[in-house]
């Protein structure tokens, strides 16, 4: 939740002079030509909006698999029934913050650099023929581009919980994901879609309410009062973001926590890692994250 928090309030404080424009008495008024209204304000603004945007959609994204990585403490320590308060878990956690943080820039960057590649080839199709055929091309690349990225992205999707769990660098998690969902693709799949699914929903019940409410307010608000278009705009935007931080945050909290236990179930699968479990369950010591010093797969067995 602090992390959409932060990320939504800066994005909605960024946006509200562009917001503002939107509304105005000029580009409401249909008798003022366009080109009149592209002024260097609204097209500063618009430019910081973007860019404001983008810098914070990487930020976001990197916080994001940091918070997936956090998540995996608590989880796994509840599976032996142990408490874990939040500073702990950035305690236990340790170095992972730092390499889980380098793992989000490198997804990140890995995902601009995939933009940037499919938008070079769609303009490519476009030059080539020439307006003639481009569509059919540029389709053909999202039909073969797409399944490509969601294989790839469930075969590392547990990489930030290898990492804190077992203590490993960048790399390291990546292969280490790469093996665990070797030959079990189509049920990792399966039960993250499923999660997904049920995050969407959820969060659509809690934020569908606002854009109700907002349609219903927004027609008591007098276009050509600057002032009160203002407060409007801005009271929108301080309960959307508080909504959608909640939501978002409860969501994304829901979907990590189910992508630990199912690296959790991976690794019992594959390493016999639940009788490692048991065994630190029965001594009763509390070593920290659970499992961390257990040897990496096939030496303790299949299950």
């Amino acid at each position: 939740m602090l992390v959409q928090l932060v990320v939504g309030a800066v994005i909605s404080v960024a946006g509200l002079p562009v917001f503002s424009a939107l509304y105005s008495p000029e580009f409401m008024d249909p008798e003022v030509p366009a080109d009149s209204l592209l002024t260097d304000e609204f097209g500063g603004s618009l430019l910081a909006l973007a860019l404001v945007s983008l810098i914070m959609g990487l930020l976001s994204a990197c916080l994001m698999v940091l918070v997936q990585g956090l998540v995996t403490v608590p989880v796994l320590r509840a599976a032996l029934n142990r408490r874990t308060g939040f500073g702990q878990t950035f305690t236990l956690a340790r170095p992972g913050p730092a390499r889980l943080m380098g793992l989000g820039l490198l997804g990140a960057a890995a995902g601009l650099m995939a933009l940037a590649l499919a938008v070079g080839l769609a303009l490519a199709a476009a030059a080539v023929a020439d307006g003639v055929g481009a569509a059919p091309a540029i389709l053909a690349m999202v039909v073969l581009g797409g399944p490509l990225v969601l294989w790839a992205g469930v075969r590392f999707a547990f990489a930030a919980h290898a990492l804190v769990a077992e203590g490993l660098g960048v790399f390291a998690s990546l292969g280490r994901s790469w093996r665990l969902t070797g030959g079990r693709w189509w049920r990792s799949f399966g039960i993250i879609l499923l999660a997904g699914v049920v995050v969407t929903i959820a969060t659509s019940v809690v934020t569908a309410p606002l854009g109700f409410a907002a349609g219903m307010l927004g027609a008591f608000v007098d276009p050509a009062d600057p002032e009160s278009l203002t407060r409007y705009l801005a009271g929108l935007g301080v309960v959307s973001t508080l909504l959608s931080a909640v939501a978002g945050g409860l969501g994304a909290g829901y979907l990590y926590a189910v992508t630990a236990l199912l690296y959790t179930d991976l690794r019992i699968r594959r390493e016999g890692f639940d009788l490692a479990l048991l065994r630190e369950f029965e001594a009763g010591a509390d070593p920290g994250i659970p499992g961390r010093q257990v040897p990496a797969a096939g030496s303790l067995g299949a299950s």
